[in-house]
């Protein structure tokens, strides 16, 4: 069984089942969670006291979502009762920092060092999770030009403006709407079979965000934009520490989203027969 865990209950579950029904052929057996909250409240949720100390403590993340869920109806962990029943996790989070910010009650520093922890303790998909993070949020997967964007390497965004990205995204992309990288799901969250027809449009377009934004991963990480040759080029801990170090530290943070580099690393190399 694997475990999809989602920040948001609807943007993220539709990207995914768009990718899972173009990429996953076989049905894989799969539960699909919605958090609900940000990186930072699942930190907070996940350590003792929320702040990061020598001795760190850390709760099950399956234990921490079946308590977070249980009064939820429509609790996707209800029959789920031992965590050894789940054989891989994947988390999709936003960076995001400016929402967490607004209360003063951490630092944009502490807020990094938090962030920094969950990348390091979620680096494994079958131990206790992989993490995957949007920079600066899921709505980056707009953020470009005309597919194939030759320049979205160099797309950054301001830190200090993050509360306008979801709406600055919209006038820079070259779509109107998600349409070009997202089928629309009805009430019932099923791809109708108007939507179908574009698949083989919506396929090429995710080639093409799957190259862009692994190339742009290496060029954040390396300088060199191209594929790397090694997954661990591009971990999700090498990324958040040059995205600190190179972009966040001067106010801005590099635009780059996780979707594609997670099918990257699920089919290596091979994404373009997959």
């Amino acid at each position: 069984m694997i475990l999809f865990v989602f920040e948001g209950k609807e943007r993220e579950p539709a990207i995914f089942k768009t990718i899972e029904y173009l990429f996953f052929k076989d049905k894989m057996d799969r539960i699909i969670c919605s958090y609900c909250n940000n990186i930072y409240g699942l930190y907070k949720q996940m350590t003792d006291d929320g702040r990061i100390t020598d001795e760190r403590y850390y709760l099950d993340l399956v234990s921490v979502l079946r308590t977070r869920l249980a009064a939820d109806p429509d609790n996707p962990l209800r029959d789920i009762e031992d965590s050894s029943e789940i054989s891989e996790i994947y988390l999709f989070f936003d960076y995001d920092i400016h929402n967490q910010n607004k209360d003063g009650t951490f630092s944009y520093a502490e807020l990094n060092d938090q962030l920094r922890t969950m990348v390091e303790f979620f680096d494994d998909e079958t131990g206790h999770g992989k993490l995957y993070v949007n920079y600066p949020m899921v709505e980056s997967i707009r953020y470009t030009k005309k597919l194939p964007d030759p320049d979205y390497h160099l797309h950054t965004f301001p830190v200090s403006s993050l509360k306008y990205f979801k709406s600055r995204s919209a006038d820079f992309s070259h779509y109107d709407n998600l349409d070009f990288a997202s089928f629309r799901l009805g009430r019932n969250k099923a791809i109708s079979e108007k939507d179908k027809v574009r698949s083989a449009e919506l396929f090429v377009n995710w080639k093409h965000l799957i190259t862009q934004n692994t190339e742009k991963a290496n060029y954040i990480c390396s300088g060199h934009k191209s594929i790397p040759l090694d997954l661990d080029a591009v971990s999700q801990s090498c990324i958040f520490e040059n995205q600190r170090g190179k972009f966040i530290s001067e106010d801005k943070v590099a635009v780059l989203n996780s979707f594609p580099l997670f099918l990257f690393e699920y089919f290596g190399c091979n994404f373009a027969d997959s």
